[in-house]
């Protein structure tokens, strides 16, 4: 079956995990996406939340272990895997997993400076800043 490229936007689930298999090095995370929509009554609705298992490999495993943090908002691409394993019952089970090709930080709700600077403090009155 021909890889199946995907985009994936959304929050990391948790932080990476890393791993080895052998000798190369991975990384393991999960992807939530949600949709948000207008109802009937013209209400902002969160629809139903898609989870996406991912993996990466080398050495964008080794910067996303150094890098995300659970809640990111993250773009990643890559393709869809299909991955299949006799069940101890002999059932034939399957799941679906993302290998991660590239993946950066979502910029859509704050800017790269903010998410080095953290969040700004709450109680900060800009009409009295330098006062």
């Amino acid at each position: 079956m021909p890889n199946q490229h995907i985009t994936i936007t959304g929050n990391l689930v948790g932080d990476p995990e890393a791993r080895t298999q052998g000798d190369k090095s991975l990384v393991k995370f999960t992807i939530a996406c949600s949709n948000s929509y207008r109802n009937a009554t013209g209400q902002w609705t969160d629809g139903e939340t898609a989870f996406f298992d991912c993996v990466a490999w080398g050495r964008l495993a080794q910067h996303i272990q150094e890098s995300g943090i659970k809640g990111d908002r993250v773009v990643a691409t890559g393709y869809m895997r299909q991955n299949r394993w006799q069940a101890e019952d002999g059932s034939t089970r399957t799941r679906w997993e993302c290998t991660v090709e590239d993946l950066g930080l979502s910029l859509r709700w704050r800017s790269l400076q903010a998410l080095v600077r953290g969040p700004e403090p709450e109680s900060a009155d800009p009409t009295t800043v330098g006062a």
